[in-house]
């Protein structure tokens, strides 16, 4: 009995899946056929993820790896393991907490910015935004509020 063509969803090539899994055997260091099997659930992880939160916790796994903080295993390409849904949500949210610990290392302890309302202006230090921008935004706003109060209880 022949073996049934895999369905590939709205979206997803074939060219995909086999760069993906060239990036991935890349990324980890780790050299794997690509065969039906694991065609088959790369199609599934494609179809629930981004080729670049893959990559991300392929990096990360390796990262891990590499300071004897995870044992190899953790690589393999099966559900037990990377392919795991659980556990790829966990490392997942770990490699996204430590990218966005490492960026607010980088990033300044404040911000200047310049507000100004009614013809006068003056420059506010606020705390330095996340990697999402949304802190600054909001400290921004709430300053511009409390300075348009005290501006209107001036006059």
């Amino acid at each position: 009995m022949k073996p049934r063509a895999l369905q590939y969803p709205i979206g997803i090539t074939v060219e995909m899946v086999q760069k993906l899994h060239a990036d991935y055997c890349a990324r980890t260091r780790m050299d794997y056929t690509l065969d039906r099997r694991i065609e088959a659930l790369w199609l599934g992880m494609l179809a629930t993820r981004s080729e670049a939160e893959i990559l991300m916790v392929a990096g990360y796994l390796r990262w891990r790896v590499d300071n004897g903080k995870r044992l190899p295993g953790c690589l393999k390409l099966n559900l037990d393991n990377f392919f795991n849904p659980v556990r790829f949500a966990d490392d997942l949210a770990e490699a996204k907490s430590i990218k966005a610990r490492r960026a607010a290392k980088k990033a300044p302890a404040v911000q200047n910015v310049t507000q100004t309302v009614g013809g006068i202006s003056r420059t506010v230090e606020i705390p330095a935004a996340s990697p999402d921008g949304g802190q600054i935004a909001e400290a921004v706003k709430k300053e511009a509020a409390r300075w348009r109060q005290d501006m209107r209880g001036a006059r």
